[in-house]
């Protein structure tokens, strides 16, 4: 069956206590114009609650793309662990966010982007 975009807001928001809390990530390699570096560029955007609802009841056919619910850090930044591996070899490296993950005068893209913004955060050693 389908499912609603109500639906879709009542789950992925279920666990946002506040509205300033990310509930949501877009992921999309279709090439469009965003303005505002806060919203992600070209290919992620962070969701709050807010934010979720106007993605979700915009008018016209959605951007081609994955819309996943966030996962929010056991910790106070956001942290990304990206592995690579073969038969011979693994590679494993580790950013997180500087910017904590509730500090609400910063964008979402400035509180959760890792991987995606090198320069909101910092490598880190992956053991």
């Amino acid at each position: 069956r389908d499912v609603s975009n109500c639906e879709i807001y009542d789950i992925f928001t279920k666990n946002a206590k506040h509205d300033n809390d990310i509930a949501a990530t877009f992921i999309s390699s279709q090439k469009k114009d965003v303005s505002d570096p806060g919203q992600g560029g070209r290919l992620v955007q962070y969701f709050t609650k807010k934010g979720l609802r106007e993605f979700l009841s915009a008018p016209g056919q959605k951007p081609k793309g994955i819309l996943q619910k966030f996962a929010p850090p056991k910790g106070t930044n956001n942290c990304t662990i990206k592995a690579v591996w073969s038969q011979r070899v693994t590679i494993a490296e580790g950013w997180r966010n500087a910017t904590p993950i509730n500090q609400c005068n910063k964008s979402p893209f400035e509180r959760a982007a890792t991987v995606e913004e090198p320069s909101l955060g910092n490598q880190v050693v992956v053991t």
